[in-house]
């Protein structure tokens, strides 16, 4: 009974993917964002949906949990700043693609993607434990009042680490 039950979810969903994918090309611009925003879009659909003529359903694709790096590095090379901008404010897309953003040919996407690669850079900072214990971390106001005095070197830092790789810090 349960290796039916399981058959027939195997069957459902490839016959789902096979529905998301007829819907991903409605002339609706709507529906197809609301395909590419599915939570359970097939990777081929994502792929197919990354060069809708629509930006927002492209938007749309680099917001799905289950985009795969490709379609990301796909969508930082888009044609629409639009996009590009979108992607440079994402905290979860990957610090390469992030670097590159941060040199588009777009100063407001570049500048967009510095800000968000600094941001991303401080957090990851600020949420390493110390080895010292937790009266020491760097959350404690004496290590808050010490970063505060050196974020203008940090920045710097990680702005020369987004020129030219993380062996510059």
């Amino acid at each position: 009974m349960n290796i039916n039950r399981k058959v027939l979810t195997a069957f459902h969903m490839r016959d789902f993917g096979r529905q998301l994918e007829l819907m991903a090309l409605s002339p609706s611009a709507r529906m197809r964002m609301q395909i590419a925003e599915h939570p359970d879009c097939p990777e081929h659909v994502l792929m197919l949906l990354a060069d809708d003529p629509d930006p927002e359903v492209r938007m749309s694709v680099a917001n799905n949990a289950n985009v795969t790096a490709p379609i990301l590095e796909q969508l930082t090379n888009d044609e629409s700043a639009d996009v590009r901008y979108y992607m440079a404010e994402d905290y979860g897309l990957p610090r390469i693609l992030l670097r590159k953003l941060c040199e588009d040919e777009n100063p407001y996407v570049a500048q967009r993607a510095q800000v968000t690669y600094l941001r991303v850079a401080q957090s990851q900072l600020l949420s390493r434990p110390h080895s010292a214990g937790p009266e020491a971390s760097y959350s404690s106001p004496n290590n808050i009042a010490r970063l505060r005095e050196q974020m203008p070197r940090i920045a710097r830092a990680l702005w020369q680490s987004a020129q030219t790789g993380p062996a510059a810090i």
